[in-house]
């Protein structure tokens, strides 16, 4: 699967992911992201840009194209999370929610639960995160803790009805309007 076979899968299963496209051409609207249609790590090997204007989107799309499709999607700002399903061997597939984006490893700041979930257990999820002071709302920033608890009951029954091995969405971004996959890796 490639990351937009990865995005239509979360897609299908109720998870709000960013609006995303192959782009082969300067599109109209800015700023936008461009990222390599991989599900590989971008970020340690160059592979997504953010365009604010028609003027960078050139150089930037001949640069990712070097390393094969482009995509372009929306550009969003929020706090950024990792959510995704593995298997244990003890408990068997499990939800697990954390600090996200380039940080994850750093700050192995994560919850996890068994499936199935139910909606208080994905409450206390988010509730035992160390950001989640963060995350009820910090300096005048909100965020939508119900878009956030209700991914991670999708992922929940994702994990339930299917064969996948692994998943990760990373990162989730959360604002205080919606929490949107903007990138992912799935493997069955």
């Amino acid at each position: 699967m490639d990351l937009m076979d990865c995005l239509n899968f979360l897609k299908r299963n109720g998870i709000d992911v960013a609006d995303t496209e192959v782009i082969a051409s300067a599109p109209k609207q800015f700023p936008l992201v461009l990222k390599v249609n991989t599900i590989e790590h971008k970020t340690e090997k160059n592979m997504v840009k953010v365009v604010h204007c028609r003027d960078f989107f050139g150089p930037a799309f001949g640069e990712l194209s070097e390393f094969g499709e482009v995509l372009g999607q929306e550009l969003i700002h929020g706090i950024e999370l990792i959510l995704g399903i593995q298997r244990d061997e003890t408990f068997g597939k499990v939800v697990m929610v954390g600090a996200g984006g380039t940080f994850t490893e750093i700050l192995k700041d994560v919850s996890f639960r068994a499936v199935p979930l139910t909606h208080a257990d994905a409450k206390d999820m988010v509730s035992e995160l160390k950001i989640y002071s963060a995350l009820k709302g910090f300096r005048g920033k909100k965020y939508c803790l119900e878009s956030l608890e209700r991914t991670i009951m999708c992922l929940s029954k994702i994990a339930e009805k299917s064969d996948i091995k692994s998943l990760d969405i990373n990162p989730f971004i959360l604002n205080d309007k919606r929490g949107v996959a903007v990138d992912c890796r799935i493997y069955s």
